[in-house]
């Protein structure tokens, strides 16, 4: 026989049983193990399958590989997103075995002194500016102790909301999985957790059981201490994804649910498709699966967009994964409802501070250095503002005066 003409598609054919068929693109599938899966998931092999004979075989060996009555259902990861203005309101919502991921600042903690743009990393670097160029004449030991109390100012937390700390209890009495998320560098981990304790939060008593005590994450060199995940000013959601590819953040290896045995075997970890302990269902309708919900409470909109941009990544993958494994996907058994909610959240007191023009910072921050070097006070942004206006309607007011009497 000829051989056939090539075409656009490039289709390539081989010779069978004195027939000819088109080479089908089908994922290799082994009996489904870890290996298997994570071979099949990272390096697909392509293979033509004989004829239906040998893909019913196949399909026969697969099944019986599988104990029976696994759940084989293929969820796709799913997020949510609210806006959260009291704490407390998470008990109302937050299920026990949930996950929950808290930034730190702004979040749980605040400055003493809020609002304040002295405080901030630009306002530190004007008072050190400040000082150089306007206290030549002064001693170093007397510009030290300046710039100690100052810091001292820096370093003065209070909790978020009054409640924050029995809140964070009651979520871990729960049994949920909380830990700390958060941008802060590494080399702030003691003076965070000196902070934390200050003010009775302990995010180390009951974090993800894989997450280690003391770690650090290669890609994205996010370190993990006691319970707080410090990113380095790496987006959230990139470093969160590399901790659930390595399985440092999961649940635990079995969970009984409601209506179910003791004895019932359940896979409860998002990062790795294991089958060691698969879970059953009772339901047609989904409603058995385990409920796997991840919750991450932020103040910032940017670091919420960032966590739900990779997850979105996530789930495309994990659907291209079961689309290109066409029916064979029944072979993976389910993993749980993956869901992500995020709540962006705002402390009573930042919901009720006013802001200051941006152009009008720079004036209330030099405004401000001169209040702490001549009264040792701290004043919000706020009352700086105010008192600049007070200054110009006070000088316009003498101008004014000073022209009419010049008329008269």
């Amino acid at each position: 026989m000829p051989a056939p003409t090539k075409t656009k598609s490039k289709i390539s054919f081989t010779k069978r049983r004195d027939f000819l068929r088109p080479r089908s693109p089908v994922v290799a599938c082994t009996p489904v193990n870890n290996k298997s899966i994570q071979k099949v998931k990272n390096s697909p092999v392509h293979f033509s399958l004989a004829d239906e004979a040998e893909a019913h075989a196949l399909k026969q060996h697969h099944q019986q590989s599988l104990p029976k009555n696994v759940c084989t259902r293929q969820h796709i990861p799913s997020h949510a997103t609210f806006a959260l203005t009291q704490i407390n309101s998470l008990l109302q919502y937050v299920a026990p075995g949930s996950i929950v991921a808290f930034d730190i600042d702004d979040t749980l903690i605040k400055k003493r002194h809020f609002g304040c743009s002295l405080l901030t990393t630009d306002g530190m670097r004007m008072f050190h500016s400040y000082i150089q160029q306007n206290m030549k004449d002064k001693p170093f030991t007397e510009k030290q102790e300046l710039v100690n109390a100052l810091h001292k100012e820096v370093k003065s937390f209070d909790l978020a909301e009054s409640d924050t700390a029995d809140v964070i209890k009651a979520l871990q009495n729960r049994g949920c999985y909380v830990f700390g998320l958060t941008a802060r560098a590494s080399t702030m981990a003691n003076a965070t957790n000196i902070s934390l304790a200050s003010l009775d939060l302990d995010l180390s008593l009951c974090p993800p059981p894989t997450l280690p005590k003391r770690a650090v994450e290669p890609n994205t060199s996010a370190a993990i201490i006691d319970g707080i995940v410090y990113c380095n000013d790496v987006d959230k959601g990139v470093v969160f994804q590399r901790l659930l590819q390595l399985n440092w953040i999961s649940w635990p290896n079995k969970h009984t649910c409601n209506g179910c045995p003791a004895s019932c075997p359940k896979t409860t970890t998002i990062a790795s498709n294991s089958v060691e302990d698969p879970h059953h269902t009772h339901s047609e309708d989904g409603k058995g699966c385990p409920e796997r919900t991840v919750w991450f409470v932020d103040d910032s909109l940017p670091m919420i967009s960032g966590m739900i941009s990779q997850w979105g990544n996530m789930a495309q993958t994990q659907a291209q994964l079961f689309a290109q494994l066409g029916p064979w996907s029944s072979q993976i058994p389910c993993r749980g409802k993956l869901a992500l909610v995020c709540c962006n959240y705002t402390h009573p007191t930042a919901a009720s501070t006013p802001q200051v023009p941006p152009s009008h910072v720079p004036f209330c921050v030099e405004l401000q250095i001169r209040e702490f070097l001549a009264n040792n006070r701290i004043i919000s942004d706020v009352e700086a503002y105010n008192m600049l206006r007070a200054q110009q309607t006070a000088s316009t007011t003498l101008t004014n005066t000073a022209v009419a009497t010049a008329c008269q």
